[in-house]
């Protein structure tokens, strides 16, 4: 039990029982706040690392684990979240109060970590707890295969064309996978993208992070995205590449996540044209260029006749 200060009100439930067994050390929280001061938000943030060797502490170099299912419960509030690509899950703007971590482990693993585990917020605090996963040798884990293929709907192209690509991918063996990325590094030179398809354009790339889960049995997927080939394409044959990139970060297999694609584009010069010194054609004579020509020609054609005439009375 406490004595509260003046001012002062108690957070935790006290008087509190503690058990001492055979010369254990026990640690309790107990917790105050100020009258009429309204408590931080607090947080937990669990991070996910492969346990290889198993003896539940996060080591120097064990990876993280993206795609991990957790949940935190106080009361009747239960909150979830995954793991991201950083092997992060966040439980954020908490009240005080006792939360329960768990997680929902996947196919092929087990956990080194003992759960559940009771998280204590008190006044704001920002609490990180790791949590270690490791490959249940009896049941092997099998890692996602992820592939991707890529198609034009064209071959050839003309300047100011509108080209779609389509985007195939799927999960070809092992676990479901979740939070993998795919990348389309398309050539901004000559292409400028109309629909990305629900991704973001980057930097001449075009990324969509897809949450997943994506099993075996869910087949292919796809993504489709428009592009413009540039009206102002320099003279001649152009070959414009792309290449689309799937990813996760347990794939192993990098045979198949990469796919590429390229179209022609072919930019003749026009008929009785010339190219100036700085690349640019001249295009043919029109409009009033051309019956000024025709004038002169059909005067100069009148004078041959006249002459031939005089020369012959001569």
């Amino acid at each position: 039990d406490e004595t509260l200060p003046e001012g002062w009100v108690a957070t935790t439930e006290i008087p509190v029982d503690v058990e001492i067994v055979e010369g254990q050390d026990v640690t309790i929280h107990v917790g105050n706040m100020e009258e009429g001061v309204l408590p931080l938000p607090g947080s937990i943030t669990v991070i996910k690392f492969n346990d290889l060797n198993g003896n539940g502490a996060h080591d120097e170099g064990e990876p993280l684990l993206p795609g991990i299912d957790f949940s935190a419960t106080m009361g009747e509030l239960v909150l979830t979240d995954t793991t991201d690509a950083m092997g992060e899950a966040h439980f954020m703007d908490l009240a005080d109060g006792t939360y329960v971590i768990d997680e929902t482990l996947p196919e092929g693993w087990i956990a080194t970590t003992e759960l559940p585990i009771e998280v204590i917020i008190v006044n704001g605090q920002d609490v990180t707890v790791h949590v270690g996963n490791m490959m249940d040798e009896g049941l092997p884990f099998t890692p996602p295969d992820l592939a991707i293929a890529k198609a034009a709907g064209v071959t050839n192209a003309s300047p100011g064309e509108l080209v779609t690509y389509v985007l195939t991918y799927r999960n070809v063996s092992g676990s479901n996978a979740t939070d993998f990325r795919i990348v389309d590094d398309f050539d901004e030179r000559y292409l400028t993208i109309v629909d990305a398809g629900g991704g973001v354009v980057v930097d001449g790339t075009i990324v969509w992070d897809l949450a997943g889960p994506l099993a075996v049995s869910d087949g292919p997927q796809t993504l489709v995205y428009t592009a413009r080939v540039r009206t102002d394409m320099p003279i001649g044959t152009t070959n414009i590449g792309n290449v689309a990139v799937i990813s996760h970060p347990l794939d192993v297999n990098l045979v198949n996540n990469e796919a590429s694609d390229i179209i022609v584009v072919d930019n003749p010069i026009l008929p009785f044209t010339e190219v100036s010194a700085a690349g640019e054609p001249f295009l043919p004579f029109t409009g009033s260029d051309a019956v000024l020509i025709g004038l002169v020609m059909l005067t100069l054609a009148f004078a041959g006749t006249a002459l031939r005439f005089a020369a012959r009375n001569s």
